[in-house]
């Protein structure tokens, strides 16, 4: 068992050893690869060079140079294409400013490194600690080399403990009925596991039906909304009186509630039968003059709007935006005939459509930004849970193992007995006793050379542990493999970000395509991009903060442990030193007699 653990702690060693030169290899390649970045750009803003890896300066670039030939192109609309461009340029030093915010980041999170290394002093100082505990185990093994002389004195006075022998084996025939039921309890308990995990499984298997239950009748609803739609076609077509008009109309709007309803129940609609409930019900669709079509179906010359139609597939967000609340078509209406008709219904539906698609931006932007909150509560949550569950299961195992470890031995010692107490009832009178002293010497002698050997092993360990301690291997490798652990995690995150950075930026993009014309949508265009980097930002700075607590908390858990297990380690070696095998003294007296 000692070889075992001896072995152990030598391949764990190992592992570290070469855990630490791959992870100086690494860091020795990424710099050698910051180096020759830094070598390739000068510094300063005005002379930079663009980085061809990073894709939102080649966009912003080729956008400039499409805005230059359009300027030359167009000489009636420049003054509005420089402002346009005056007004990018702004921005591009926004997305500077954004970049410099960045840096201060990388900032702190040197500082949160150099946090960690006053961390590795102070594990430096419980190393110190062990080399003192090594020391009294030093002594220790003193103390059990004294005991081995007065081994012999011992025996003389074991005569008097042999009821206490008869006695411990009573004990012990108890506590392996104790670990006995222990053991038939956890099994229990490992079979009422295995129980819950195959109703979790058929709870899984009636879920996946229910979800594919609810996507039929998702596509039933759906059809249904398609006959209703014709419906009421054919209804508005077949206007007959002003009476039957009123009638008609109450009977859509009682169907305009129940669709409402019925689009509720459907995922892809959902958040559109909401818009409608908190707009009242009272809805107005406004047809936009030109629809919008994917890109993939555009074509040159008139065909391209032939295309759209009104059976086409409908985008729930696009319909967000031309469906206008009652109210508001009403009062604009309203203003209009007080303005005697000056403006004309045209202008003031597209007036709507465009107020509608700006409060539409905000609210996205205030949804994703309490969203981003609540989600990473959520998922620090999980984290916190998830390691406190690992934690909780693998101390379960090793109480499992300890307890059966100790049943076995249990076992052992109660066969031990048993054949002993069968010989004693063979044997002649007197033989018994002989025996018994043999054994006892046997025994005893087995126990000093286990206890030389152990004492041998311990001070190779003591001497490979004050190597390591010299040499610093073992410091610099937990201080490396934890900066490790920190970067890959932190890259990670980056990498989503950066992921998420660029399809805010193609979508960007798409909406430039349509602004060339329009100086004022293109602003809202460029806030909304400044907007969303914003919060993509305050993102980030959330993620770095839990992993920074994360660390922190793991970190004082591995102290913790560290410390639990020194406390248990140096109560073990003084129960070693003392614990001594008496030997009957009646029966060496009746050996030598």
């Amino acid at each position: 068992m000692e070889d075992e653990r001896i072995e152990k702690i030598r391949n764990i060693y190992q592992r570290t050893k070469d855990i630490g030169r791959q992870i100086t290899q690494e860091r020795e390649k990424s710099y050698q690869l910051s180096d020759s970045s830094e070598d390739d750009y000068p510094e300063g803003i005005e002379n930079r060079r663009p980085d061809k890896s990073n894709k939102h300066i080649r966009d912003w670039d080729d956008h400039d140079m499409n805005m230059d030939k359009i300027d030359r192109s167009t000489d009636e609309e420049g003054l509005h294409f420089e402002d346009l461009k005056q007004s990018l340029l702004e921005k591009d030093t926004q997305l500077l400013k954004v970049r410099s915010k960045n840096e201060n980041i990388l900032n702190q999170y040197k500082e949160a490194h150099e946090e960690l290394e006053q961390c590795h002093e102070q594990i430096a100082r419980q190393a110190s600690i062990i080399h003192e505990q090594n020391y009294k185990l030093e002594e220790a093994s003193k103390r059990i080399h004294d005991a081995s002389h007065s081994h012999s004195q011992l025996m003389q006075r074991s005569k008097i403990n042999v009821t206490s022998f008869q006695n411990e084996l009573e004990q012990k025939e108890e506590e392996v009925v104790r670990l006995r039921d222990q053991l038939n309890i956890s099994e229990e308990r490992a079979r009422a596991a295995c129980v819950e995990i195959q109703q979790d499984k058929e709870r899984i298997e009636d879920l996946a039906k229910e979800i594919k239950y609810k996507e039929e009748e998702i596509s039933r609803m759906k059809h249904k909304c398609e006959q209703h739609e014709a419906k009421i076609d054919e209804l508005m077509v077949n206007k007959k009186s002003d009476s039957t008009h009123l009638i008609e109309m109450d009977y859509l709007k009682e169907d305009k509630r129940r669709l409402l309803a019925m689009l509720k129940s459907t995922k892809e609609f959902k958040e559109f039968a909401e818009f409608a409930d908190d707009s009242g019900g009272n809805l107005r669709f406004l047809q936009a003059e030109e629809p919008d079509i994917a890109p993939s179906k555009k074509k040159r010359g008139t065909s391209a709007k032939q295309m759209y139609s009104p059976g086409s597939r409908i985008s729930p967000e696009n319909e967000k935006e031309n469906w206008i609340p009652e109210e508001a078509y009403q009062l604009a209406h309203e203003v209009r005939y007080q303005t005697s008709g000056e403006i004309s219904p045209q202008l003031m539906n597209k007036l709507l459509t465009s107020l509608n698609k700006i409060w539409r931006i905000r609210e996205k932007q205030n949804e994703l930004r309490i969203k981003s909150k609540y989600t990473s509560e959520i998922e620090k949550l999980k984290r916190e849970r998830n390691m406190k569950g690992q934690y909780d299961g693998v101390q379960a195992k090793k109480s499992l193992a300890r307890t059966r470890a100790q049943l076995k031995k249990a076992e052992e010692k109660l066969r031990q007995y048993t054949e002993k107490l069968k010989k004693t009832k063979n044997l002649p009178s007197g033989m018994d006793v002989i025996d018994e002293a043999l054994m006892i010497v046997a025994a005893s002698q087995e126990e000093k050379r286990k206890l030389m050997e152990e004492n041998d092993n311990l001070r190779n360990q003591v001497y490979e542990l004050e190597e390591v301690k010299k040499n610093n291997d073992y410091e610099k490798t937990k201080f490396m493999e934890g900066a490790n652990w920190m970067c890959t995690k932190v890259i990670k995150e980056k990498e989503k970000y950066d992921e998420r950075d660029l399809e805010l930026f193609k979508e960007f993009d798409h909406r430039v395509i349509g602004c060339e014309h329009d100086p004022s949508l293109a602003i809202r265009t460029v806030k909304w991009l400044k907007e969303a980097l914003e919060v993509s930002g305050l993102e980030f700075d959330e993620v770095l903060g839990s992993l920074q607590d994360s660390a922190q908390y793991n970190m004082e858990e591995a102290m913790r442990r560290v410390q639990k297990v020194f406390s248990d380690f140096e109560p073990n070696i003084l129960s070693l030193s003392q614990d001594t095998t008496p030997v009957p003294q009646s029966s060496i007296s009746k050996s030598l007699a």
